[in-house]
């Protein structure tokens, strides 16, 4: 999983209008890759980030597509999870970055980044910032927000004002593992931190102590370069772990790679040498890997400013090592 061969083609474009409930019809900014799942049919559900606007902004959703072979998609009707408030309450749902935990049958749990547009009484840091929330669902499509949060952001010095969510992986011990990148800017100083969370049932989640792996003012070729905040684990033997994670640089030359740090224990990680993939146009994000026959395919997303575009373009790379 070292060397990637981009696929020809494109394997979902933004699909143009959505019915604004203020502003009347107005185009989609485009569609990210947040999770894959396989079916019990053979067939394969990619749940999507569906942006309106930037993340803070109240009309972006969950929804998903179907693919038989992974290469040919098709978005299915309607939304799974819709913007709102939470709970009856006014911290905003913008159902974004959706991570998948597959429960008995076609039963479903989705966790989400919700967006806080109002402070959490007694929870420092919230007041416009991602926490994490969870949805489930019997059958993959028709989702219920679950009461209550995952995680809430935590203050220094844990550096969790953001979680944006990996996927969840199984440790040897039976727990369930997230991995959430949470960008932290202060003092002059603007790094990201992946830090942890484990749960025994996949609803109630504890932080792990420490970071697994912090980036602070990477340079690439001269360029200052930041993780794009949304990531990929990919299970290895024992409690092996791979990362991978995109990179932007908004330097007047734009050039993007995508990295990977490598843990035994899925605790301690080393960035590996090289890049994974390199884009001079458009930064990297929200990469999907999913075991083929030989070798792994990538389902990521492009980043781009053109309008209406906008995080509209979803590729594929295949890996054979």
């Amino acid at each position: 999983m070292l060397n990637w061969t981009t696929e020809p083609g494109m394997r979902i474009m933004y699909d143009g209008f959505y019915q604004h409930p203020m502003n009347g019809s107005e185009p989609y900014q485009g569609m990210m890759s947040d999770d894959i799942i396989k079916l019990n049919d053979g067939s394969y559900r990619m749940y999507l980030s569906s942006f309106h606007g930037w993340a803070a902004e109240p009309y972006n959703m969950t929804r998903s597509a179907i693919s038989q072979d992974l290469l040919n998609w098709t978005v299915e009707p309607g939304v799974r999870i819709d913007s709102g408030e939470f709970a009856g309450e006014l911290y905003k749902i913008n159902a974004i970055f959706s991570k998948v935990l597959q429960l008995p049958g076609e039963a479903v749990r989705i966790f989400f980044a919700g967006y806080t547009a109002t402070q959490i009484p007694g929870v420092t840091g919230t007041l416009g910032n991602f926490f994490l929330q969870s949805a489930v669902s019997p059958d993959g499509l028709n989702f219920t927000v679950e009461p209550g949060t995952r995680t809430f952001p935590q203050p220094y010095p844990h550096y969790c004002y953001r979680a944006y969510p990996s996927n969840i992986i199984k440790t040897s011990k039976g727990l369930y593992r997230m991995y959430l990148m949470t960008p932290y800017g202060g003092g002059g100083v603007s790094w990201f931190n992946v830090v942890s969370i484990v749960s025994e049932d996949g609803l109630n989640w504890v932080n792990e102590p420490g970071s697994r792996w912090k980036w602070s003012g990477a340079y690439v070729e001269g360029d200052p370069v930041y993780p794009e905040n949304r990531f990929y684990a990919v299970p290895l033997d024992g409690d092996g772990v791979r990362l991978f994670i995109g990179t932007i640089n908004n330097t007047a030359v734009k050039r993007h790679w995508m990295f990977s740090a490598i843990s035994s224990d899925g605790l301690n990680f080393v960035q590996e040498p090289g890049n994974r993939m390199y884009y001079s146009s458009s930064p990297i994000s929200n990469p999907v890997i999913v075991k083929i026959p030989g070798g792994h395919r990538m389902i990521f997303s492009l980043l781009t400013n053109q309008y209406p575009e906008r995080f509209g373009k979803i590729y594929s790379a295949v890996s054979y090592d």
